[in-house]
């Protein structure tokens, strides 16, 4: 009686669920049992747990890609119902499935593991079989068929022991489980040979070569014909030796032409390579390999500026890029990942010029769109980014990816219409006491350079007036350049401040002015020796000619343009340094800058008291 329990349960898990046979007919027998609208159904059921339980890849090129992909290959298949669904799982293993109700899975190993686009179409040719063959629904229909005369064999020696037949009864039950099993796994075996005849045939229809179908089946049998867990792909799709020679007599059957392979698959291989290694410097060594061998292969370099980008190695990353692009100005992948340089460079407009112009060109495109929207979140124009991601859901209604950024939008502009309320009025204040400061401290600079009409000699901290004066010149250089200070240990020096403090202002303009685009000016002070003082401004400008520096102090000459000069500072200041009994000095080269130093001495009214003493004494 202790075999009861036991059979008991395996009658139980062959029963089929209540209900299900009295589904509609919709013109096969599987339909009498499982209907397309009832798999539809149970495959989002599925789908919508599977994603909550695994890691997916949610790159916008990858997954541009595989839907692309395997949407060429549904236009030439059999399948009726092409309402897809896809989701690739991040694991380096390689594995791929269809589901009920046209769920398509890919794992990113797939991608590691096909070697050429072929490779890869051939699985996912495979896969789409699967589905429109309606493999699962006859799977159930056959499982009823058998599931009667299962039961009454079972049955049989379920009575047959009771009856005291002892093992003669034990052999029916075993014999009767032993059918079950065997009859599943040739419905199996049937299923997958099915898979490949059907598949090969869409491989040729969609302009594949289908023998890469064998040479698929032939790499995966040798790479893990040892081992002792082959990987998953294997264990639901088991490849024998028969299995690989009717796949490959039947390929050898069709004319031998068509795709074997592209730059884009190899584009989006060295993508999935960097995403499962372990760091990207890693990366970039496996890409620099793969060029010492073949150093004209585009994917390897792509791979290799990618790795740079992930790394932090920016220049290098835009010399790779900055190639590619020579060759192929209008690629969508390469631009893209100029794009992405971009905007980690922080040159987001050179990033929104580019994505403008690659729109015009590609209007439909799934990943230059999250591109313009991840441009937009980083230029803080979530408004902007919040109707972008209505548009797309527009058309990918089902992403996951997309639904997860839409909330993230929202919830963040529902804060920003909080924060701004409450921040606008503190930001408000804040630029107003900085205003009032700001006009204060200027006009106390003003003050302490009003006394220009004072001839008065004192000691003073000529720091002190750099300060003020590059405190009231701040608006001719904040805008463009960086000022950089280094200011030495230096005693209070005997001079007319006012005069000197004219001195920095002319030479703080000019350095400013002689800066196009963006620089930088340095301001540097120190001790010479025990009498002297210096004081130099550098700018990182135009530079100025050898002609031009043989002139400089002339009056009326300038180097600026009419209109913006007078001539006469330089000319001004020398005279000023001379009065101090110091020297103005001037060194330039061209397209790097130009350094004014100003050579002063700590006391110049000593030497010239000592020449008045000793000339009354003759």
């Amino acid at each position: 009686m202790n075999l009861l329990r036991p059979t008991l349960l395996a009658l139980a898990c062959l029963a089929l669920p209540a209900g299900a046979s009295d589904l509609p007919s919709l013109g096969d027998a599987s339909s009498s049992i499982v209907s397309p609208e009832q798999e539809h159904r149970l495959g989002r059921a599925w789908l919508s747990v599977l994603r909550g339980q695994i890691d997916q890849l949610s790159d916008p090129q990858l997954k541009d890609y595989v839907e692309t992909s395997v949407y060429r290959l549904a236009e030439t298949s059999q399948l009726e119902d092409r309402r897809l669904e896809f989701v690739l799982l991040n694991s380096p293993q390689i594995n791929a499935f269809a589901a009920p109700g046209g769920i398509v899975g890919v794992n990113g190993g797939l991608l590691l593991h096909a070697q050429t686009e072929g490779e890869y179409a051939s699985v996912m040719a495979h896969e789409l079989a699967h589905l429109s063959q309606r493999h699962f629904a006859r799977g159930v229909e056959a499982q009823q068929r058998m599931q009667v005369p299962v039961m009454a064999a079972m049955l049989a020696g379920i009575v047959a022991a009771a009856a005291g037949a002892g093992d003669a009864g034990i052999a029916t039950i075993m014999g009767a489980q032993a059918a079950a099993i065997q009859e599943q796994r040739r419905f199996s075996r049937q299923n997958e040979q099915e898979a490949d005849r059907i598949g090969l045939l869409n491989l040729e229809k969609a302009g594949y070569d289908p023998r890469a179908m064998p040479s698929m089946f032939e790499r995966l049998m040798r790479q893990y014909r040892y081992d002792s867990k082959p990987p998953e792909f294997l264990l639901t799709h088991p490849v024998t030796e028969s299995r690989i020679a009717d796949t490959r007599n039947r390929a050898e059957q069709y004319p031998s032409q068509g795709i074997s392979d592209s730059l884009g698959y190899q584009l989006m291989r060295a993508r999935t390579q960097l995403m499962f290694e372990e760091t990207p410097g890693i990366a970039a060594k496996r890409f620099r390999a793969m060029l010492d061998s073949n150093p004209r292969l585009e994917a390897a370099h792509y791979g290799l500026a990618i790795a740079h980008i992930k790394g932090g190695r920016l220049a290098e990353a835009r010399s790779e890029l900055n190639a590619l692009l020579t060759k192929k100005p209008n690629d969508l992948t390469y631009n893209l990942a100029m794009i992405e340089l971009d905007s980690a460079a922080n040159r987001l407009s050179d990033a929104q010029q580019r994505i403008e112009r690659m729109r015009s060109l590609y209007p439909d495109s799934y990943p230059l769109e999250q591109a313009r929207i991840d441009l937009l979140l980083k230029q803080n124009q979530t408004k902007e980014a919040e109707i972008a991601l209505d548009q797309l859901l527009k058309q990918r209604g089902n992403d996951p990816d997309v639904w997860y950024q839409v909330a993230e939008v929202r919830g963040l502009m529902q804060r920003l219409e909080y924060d701004y309320l409450r921040q606008d009025v503190l930001d408000l204040l804040a630029e107003s006491k900085e205003g009032v400061e700001r006009v204060r401290q200027i006009v106390a600079d003003m003050k302490g350079l009003a006394h220009a009409g004072s001839s008065r000699w004192q000691w003073a901290d000529l720091h002190e007036g750099l300060d003020s004066t590059l405190n009231i010149a701040r608006n001719e250089f904040k805008h463009h350049c960086t000022l950089v200070k280094h200011y030495g240990d230096l005693p209070h020096i005997h001079c007319i401040p006012s005069q000197l403090n004219q001195v920095f202002m002319n030479l703080v303009v000019n350095a400013a002015q002689a800066i196009e685009g963006s620089g930088e000016i340095t301001v540097t002070t120190e001790r010479v020796d025990e009498a002297t003082i210096r004081v130099s401004v550098a700018d990182t400008g135009k530079g100025i000619s050898p002609e031009g520096l043989s002139h400089l102090f002339e009056p009326f000459y300038t180097t600026k343009p009419v209109g913006q000069g007078t001539g006469l500072g330089l000319t001004l200041s020398r005279e000023i340094i001379e009065r101090h009994r110091g020297r103005i000095t001037v060194s330039s080269e061209l397209d790097k800058g130009t350094v004014f130093a100003l050579t002063l001495p700590i006391d110049p009214l000593a030497g010239a008291e000592e020449g008045a003493a000793a000339e009354s004494q003759a």
